[in-house]
């Protein structure tokens, strides 16, 4: 059987300003402020079947992790994952709470947070066998401008059998609520009448995005790009007209050929009522195609 490893979260991001570091090896697995574990949602491995495992945070208070793009400093979680027999996904990114921190505004996660992972097992799995998922887990984490890198070797080892049982499920379900969804999904489209990105005289498409609401714009509208070593994205303006929002940007492009088909990752977040955030993916065109794979 192949080993397959897939290696998730490659983002590398430029901390914006000084904050003090410590060393990860001053801190034990448990004088940390992040424990981490490995979990799956289910108590075996069905041979050609999908699972999920997930990368889970307990953080003690104060502290928090980062998100994708972490905002004015940070750095976001990485994992590596690898076992004979399983094909690995994207790490999954849960809807950031904002972090005000005397000016400073990042995106991340108190207390509490699963990143959960998509999981194959190869058909030529057999029943009796025990396959062990091996992950390196590598975070920063922060408390009142003093920030933590942390990293973890975990192992999950789960029997195949040709049935499986669920497991954890008020966990992982809690968790896929709170993930992103699509500008067609229904949790969208409740809210959104469209959303549009304008282009210029020539065909190239402005840094600006139009969104139409059905009713008055909700509270807390915010665009967050998912910037990289290729692109950053800057200068961002949310303002809020009648029943539309406009979002401006400027960017600075490193490396068109790291900006595949000259498009970006984005979430637009906007609350929802009490305590519900909904949080929208939004491909953004930054370049114009043939731009990006010269």
């Amino acid at each position: 059987v192949m080993k397959r490893t897939s290696t998730l979260g490659l983002l590398l991001v430029t901390v914006l300003f000084a904050r003090p570091a410590v060393a990860a090896d001053e801190f034990d697995a448990l004088t940390h402020p992040v424990k981490a574990t490995l979990i799956a949602d289910t108590d075996a491995i069905v041979p050609g079947k999908p699972f999920h495992i997930a990368l889970q945070f307990k953080i003690d208070k104060h502290w928090h992790t980062y998100w994708a793009h972490p905002g004015d400093a940070g750095s976001p979680t990485r994992a590596t994952l690898e076992a004979d027999g399983v094909t690995f996904g994207d790490i999954q990114w849960p809807i950031p709470q904002i972090i005000d921190l005397d000016g400073y505004v990042s995106f991340g996660y108190e207390d509490h947070v699963l990143h959960i992972i998509p999981a194959v097992a190869d058909a030529g799995l057999k029943p009796g066998q025990d396959v062990t998922i091996r992950a390196v887990a590598q975070w920063q984490c922060c408390k009142h401008g003093v920030c933590i890198d942390g990293k973890a070797d975990l192992t999950l080892t789960l029997p195949v059998r040709s049935e499986a049982k669920p497991a954890k499920q008020v966990m992982f379900a809690a968790w896929r609520a709170r993930l992103p969804v699509e500008r067609d999904d229904a949790a969208a489209k409740k809210f959104i009448a469209a959303i549009e990105q304008p282009t210029a005289a020539d065909g190239s498409a402005k840094n600006e995005l139009i969104v139409r609401w059905k009713t008055q714009p909700p509270s807390n509208v915010r665009w967050l790009p998912v910037a990289s070593v290729a692109i950053a994205v800057e200068d961002i303006k949310v303002t809020d007209k009648d029943k539309v929002t406009q979002v401006r940007f400027s960017t600075d492009v490193f490396d068109a050929q790291g900006v595949p088909g000259g498009v970006i990752s984005s979430l637009l977040m906007f609350d929802a009522g009490p305590g519900k955030t909904v949080g929208v993916n939004l491909p953004v065109r930054v370049l114009p195609a043939e731009a990006a794979e010269k």
